[in-house]
């Protein structure tokens, strides 16, 4: 019994120790992985940032170093090893010379070579070796040249130049082919279609705002923006007829409802007619009901650009405006959205104030801003948003070929770029992102935006803005939300590529290759002006400090107050011609 019990704790023994060196070799093995990664230059995930903050110092350091270059870096060890070099006794290290930087450059200085160093160079001494022998190999049966008995000897330097050569004009014509894929051709000669029904009620309940041709498909299709029914709607179809033979073509009109009815009584709708080809690009259709086919309504249709885009790189669509508008606001907001790169602004307005649809009117008058009258003739609470969905998508399909990129936002958000100071700066790494996070045969259709809330009753001990800078809602609201909101996002997209836009997202494109691509908050975010909404996992307990419009404020305030001061005299001056007509 005592030798069989012997062997036993033997056995145990033995187990025991091998579970200790297994666990030993494994927790060595994930601690090392675990350096290498940590000591990498790659950004940690989103799921790992909390964790990334708590080691905020060494982060900060280590991007001080990431900021210097390489020669600073450089004379930094150079510098190391003199100190070293004092302490230490010389040793009969092998020596070789080097450019440093400090002093006169064109100086030599001896640097020791390190063990690993040495065996660096001496395995690339063997590898050029054998890429010599190779190449003699290669090279030992010579060839003729076409122009004429000259006799050439391929050599492993002549091979690595002609390569260096040929990589050399390969990332040139790369280039230049980008260049001209890239290269915006402006035409000036494209016209904005401001033509619209402003909701007429063509038949009982279908209230018609705009349409629009539509080529960008095999077939033809008419487009129609209208509200009707979200239950129950009418059925209407198109009616065409030729000159020459009189026949008539009727198409039934196929209903789209947008994403954004949410249930209400009613909804914006996209409705299409296809339109045979033999009938060309029309510009007026008959629409009938199927609850009174004898009656028609002839609708003016608004044609597609036929010429050469794009009359614009980048344009903003801005929602129906309703509410207590402040004209400061207003004005600021139409200054800095030309700041940040958009050349032209679509607004829809119900004109329930003067001031403000003279101040549109104004800014129509400089070429840089297009308003559409919006009188709904139902009650808010009938349609989701005052029915906003009806104005994205008739101002997506007037800049069908009109501008190359539009942008949606709200007179209180602003697309703001963090690493420069202009859209345009920034399509290059918009385009990087995308390039990175699309396959091969997908292509961006949206450039899609985080947002941050900016609250005016958030609270801190920094002193009130009593300056004329204060007046700027961008500049004196400062504290926003830390957290970043991915629901409420806002976007710039490519208009040909969509067919429905939503409000926050990319509902449907054009086609399945079409994708949305989410931009870091590091290159750009929406700044949203307005109290704080606890919705959609927003904190708004957590805020922080963000200052990075203060480096528009010079010029932001310049060009508010140039354009209130003009728009002031030319509306003192109607003003005053008003009153004379007035007179007896």
């Amino acid at each position: 019994m005592a030798t069989r019990g012997r062997k036993t704790l033997r056995v145990l023994a033995l187990i025991m120790f091998g579970y200790f060196m297994v666990t030993v070799y494994f927790y060595t093995r994930v601690m090392d992985k675990g350096r290498e990664i940590r000591g990498s230059d790659d950004y940690s995930s989103l799921l790992d940032y909390d964790e990334e903050k708590l080691d905020t110092k060494r982060t900060k350091v280590d991007r001080k170093l990431k900021g210097h270059s390489d020669n600073v870096f450089i004379e930094y060890n150079e510098q190391l090893y003199q100190k070293r070099k004092n302490q230490e006794p010389p040793n009969t290290a092998t020596k070789t010379r080097v450019n440093t930087f400090q002093g006169n450059p064109h100086e030599l200085k001896e640097l020791e070579e390190s063990s690993f160093d040495k065996k660096i160079r001496e395995s690339a001494i063997r590898l050029e070796e054998k890429m010599r022998q190779k190449s003699d190999a290669r090279n030992k049966t010579s060839f003729l040249l076409k122009s004429g008995h000259v006799t050439r000897t391929h050599t492993t330097k002549y091979s690595i130049r002609q390569n260096m050569a040929e990589s050399e004009e390969t990332k040139t014509n790369e280039n230049s082919n980008k260049n001209k894929v890239d290269e915006f051709i402006r035409n000036p000669n494209i016209t904005i279609a401001t033509a619209n029904y402003n909701f007429l009620e063509i038949f009982p309940g279908v209230y018609l705002y705009s349409s629009f041709f539509d080529s960008r498909e095999e077939a033809n299709l008419i487009r129609f923006i209208l509200i009707g029914r979200t239950r129950d709607h009418a059925r209407l179809s198109c009616s065409l007829q030729t000159n020459e033979t009189g026949e008539v073509f009727e198409s039934e009109m196929q209903f789209y409802q947008t994403c954004e009815s949410h249930m209400k009584e009613n909804s914006v709708y996209l409705c299409s007619c296809e339109i045979p080809d033999k009938y060309g690009r029309i510009q007026r259709v008959n629409l009938t009901s199927s609850e009174n086919p004898n009656t028609f309504v002839s609708i003016d249709i608004i044609p597609d650009v036929k010429e050469p885009p794009f009359k614009y790189k980048l344009s903003t669509c801005v929602p129906p405006l309703f509410g207590d508008i402040n004209i400061l606001r207003l004005t600021e907001f139409i200054e800095f959205s030309l700041m940040l790169g958009s050349e032209h602004i679509y607004f829809y307005y119900n004109r329930k104030r003067d001031d403000i649809y003279q101040l549109l009117q104004y800014y129509s008058d400089l070429g840089v801003v297009t308003f559409f009258p919006w009188k709904l003739t139902m009650e808010s609470h009938e349609i989701w948003y005052h029915g906003q969905s009806a104005a994205i998508w008739d101002c997506q399909y007037r800049n069908i070929h009109v501008s190359e990129l539009v942008s949606f936002n709200d007179i209180d958000e602003f697309i703001v770029p963090k690493r420069t100071n202009t859209w345009n700066n920034m399509l290059p790494e918009l385009n990087s992102v995308a390039r990175r996070s699309l396959s091969d045969k997908e292509e961006v259709a949206a450039f899609s935006f985080h947002s941050v809330f900016f609250d005016s009753n958030f609270r801190n001990n920094d002193p009130v803005i009593k300056d004329e800078y204060g007046q700027l809602l961008t500049v004196n609201v400062t504290l926003r939300t830390s957290s970043v909101s991915k629901v409420r996002t806002k976007m710039i997209v490519y208009p040909e590529k969509v067919f429905e836009l939503g409000i926050h997202h990319l509902s449907k494109p054009m086609d399945d290759k079409f994708k949305s691509v989410l931009i870091p908050e590091d290159i750009a975010l929406i700044h949203h002006y307005r109290d704080c909404d606890w919705n959609y996992g927003m904190n708004c307990d957590r805020i922080m400090k963000d200052n990075s419009m203060h480096r528009f404020k010079r010029d932001l305030l310049k060009r508010v107050k140039k354009s209130l001061f003009k728009f002031n005299r030319i509306e003192a001056g109607s003003s005053q011609a008003d009153k004379g007509s007035r007179m007896p």
